[in-house]
């Protein structure tokens, strides 16, 4: 999972505080972060900057990302990348839900998956990694 966290860092422009949160930048760019972080559960977030209520979604969005770093988190501006199922702002895609308007966290929160631990996982001791 770190990989991936750390090449999604690497393919935005700009990365909000969270390092689970990247800046779309347009639809190539979308369509290549879905591919690097399949099996992961997406939250997109549409805004505008001249949206008056996206600043309160953005710090919303922002405390999840934060507390949820299993979930891919993806700030879109759409001035720059349209959906045609968001028509206004600010709007968040989540697990097959649409919400336009400032979302409540503890709404958006019940949507996000838990992690799923593997137990196996746990009781592996990690092999060291041979030189080349």
């Amino acid at each position: 999972m770190r990989k991936y966290l750390i090449l999604l860092i690497m393919l935005c422009s700009s990365v909000c505080q969270a390092t689970n949160i990247g800046q779309v930048r347009n639809l190539k760019h979308w369509h290549r972060i879905y591919d690097e972080t399949q099996g992961f559960q997406h939250v997109e977030y549409f805004y505008t900057d001249w949206c008056v209520y996206c600043p309160q979604q953005t710090r919303i969005i922002e405390e999840l990302a934060k507390e949820n770093r299993h979930v891919i988190f993806m700030k879109i501006n759409a001035d720059i990348l349209k959906r045609p199922q968001v028509t206004s702002y600010p709007t968040v895609l989540i697990g097959g839900r649409h919400f336009s308007g400032v979302t409540p966290k503890s709404v958006l929160q019940s949507l996000i998956k838990p992690r799923k631990v593997n137990p196996q996982a746990l009781s592996v001791k990690p092999q060291p990694i041979p030189a080349r």
